[in-house]
């Protein structure tokens, strides 16, 4: 539990550990204005995130206790399904193991209402991987205008990023438009983890934002929205550099729009997550 206070993210959106053990990992998050997605919406589907990633991490670093320090803990997928609207109350993250095996855990997380009601559920994949041949991320071409490119300028770009700013400062859209999204995330206070990377918390929290504002660039008539899903595969064990997180509308059928994500370094240029939303209008 000590170590989860040295958690920057965590201490940030006010999450505190309730039950620590090799059954359950349990984390509480009190309702805060903080932590809404806008001003009187729901709680971020991104905070939710960090919930279970948090609840999952500590729940598997309970079964690997034994790890030598040339052995990292690494998440290896996080899949995430938003089933309620979170508004006004407080909230109860758990985390279950489904299955150890030598090297891997697939850990089972659920966001309740202190009532039992669900709001959301996510299932994560962890490994024990030696430093030393941790594949590194690679470039890809075919995000070099996405990376760099003016994506055209959208009129509701200063309104998104003052919307972003009242609730956290060091992420901003960096350009706008024609269903794509490109968002700055600064490497620093309070966005870290316990090991001085970026919380894995803070990347669900900015990705789902730049499916949300890519999805909204994309629309005639702005309305209400909802993520229905979030999924991101991480190709590096942990960030250490800004990351920029580019959102892109690749379809979009009645209501649902579906939108790819990509996590890039800003100097390096390297993937270090991507991943798919769902969006439902």
């Amino acid at each position: 539990m000590s170590e989860y206070s040295e958690n920057q993210w965590g201490d940030r959106i006010g999450a505190k550990i309730q039950d620590l053990g090799t059954e359950k990992v349990s984390i509480y998050l009190p309702y805060d204005d903080k932590n809404l997605n806008a001003d009187a919406g729901v709680v971020h589907g991104g905070v939710q995130a960090s919930l279970m990633h948090d609840a999952g991490w500590q729940l598997a670093n309970l079964m690997t206790q034994d790890l030598n320090p040339d052995v990292a803990l690494c998440l290896l997928d996080g899949q995430l399904n938003y089933l309620s609207a979170a508004k006004e109350v407080d909230l109860i993250c758990e985390a279950t193991l489904l299955k150890q095996t030598r090297q891997m855990s697939f850990v089972q997380a659920t966001v309740k209402t202190v009532t039992d009601k669900l709001i959301s559920q996510g299932h994560w994949v962890f490994a024990q991987m030696p430093k030393s041949v941790i594949k590194q991320p690679q470039k890809s071409t075919l995000l070099n205008s996405l990376v760099s490119g003016d994506y055209g300028g959208h009129k509701l770009l200063d309104i998104f990023n003052n919307n972003i700013a009242k609730r956290n400062q060091g992420m901003f859209i960096e350009s706008l438009g024609d269903g794509k999204c490109r968002i700055r995330l600064k490497n620093q206070f309070p966005h870290q983890d316990q090991q001085q990377n970026l919380a894995v918390g803070v990347q669900y929290y900015v990705a789902d934002n730049a499916a949300v504002y890519a999805t909204f660039s994309s629309m005639e008539r702005i309305g209400r929205m909802a993520t229905t899903d979030l999924k991101l595969t991480f190709c590096t064990l942990g960030v250490t550099e800004d990351l920029l997180f580019i959102g892109q509308v690749v379809s979009q059928a009645c209501q649902a729009y579906q939108c790819s994500v990509h996590l890039v370094g800003a100097e390096s240029g390297l993937i270090s997550a991507f991943g798919s939303a769902t969006l439902w209008t």
